[in-house]
């Protein structure tokens, strides 16, 4: 047996690409070479990322839209409909645990309508009759289904309460003399 290094096969010895192979043995025109294709490659690309990179920051909308406009609900929310009786012309509605009903209910207007599609379906008069969470209605007009949501509907604008239009002018503060 001989202890000295064996040498790779001479297929192997002249080839950079095999691992092993020293660089000293790689020539010159092969490390030049990868060094073209690599940035002959590497430069289209940062170019191109470059310019699509401009080209998106600058752009334009075509219209500048509106900003949203956000309004407070119009009904305000009074329950749902728990029975309807036709014959009589009577409803039930439970009143929501976060609705919050004026006392003044009685003989006022009721707007029952689909929870989906808010179409409505029916007119109530509230009744005096209140006992806890529902609350006893007469119906007008149309008729409603079990579960429809039932709205008060925003006072005209006449007997709405009046609106301050007097400017407020402030004074300067008095200064006791001594």
């Amino acid at each position: 047996m001989s202890t000295a290094p064996s040498l790779p096969h001479p297929s192997v010895r002249g080839n950079p690409s095999v691992r092993g192979a020293h660089p000293s043995r790689v020539p010159a025109s092969a490390s030049r070479r990868s060094l073209l294709i690599s940035v002959a490659t590497t430069a289209p690309l940062l170019l191109l990322l470059a310019l699509s990179g401009c080209a998106a920051t600058h752009s334009k909308p075509l219209f500048k839209s509106p900003p949203p406009r956000y309004t407070a609900a119009t009904n305000q929310e009074v329950g749902r409909v728990l029975r309807y009786d036709p014959g009589a012309a009577t409803a039930l509605v439970e009143i929501s645990p976060l609705a919050t009903p004026p006392a003044d209910l009685a003989g006022r207007e009721l707007i029952a309508r689909n929870p989906d599609t808010l179409i409505p379906s029916a007119r109530l008069v509230a009744s005096p009759h209140r006992q806890n969470r529902v609350l006893g209605a007469y119906v007008t007009q149309g008729s409603p289904a079990i579960s429809d949501e039932v709205v008060l509907p925003p006072l005209p604008a006449e007997s709405a309460a009046p609106v301050a239009t007097t400017p407020i002018t402030p004074t300067a503060p008095s200064v006791p003399k001594k």
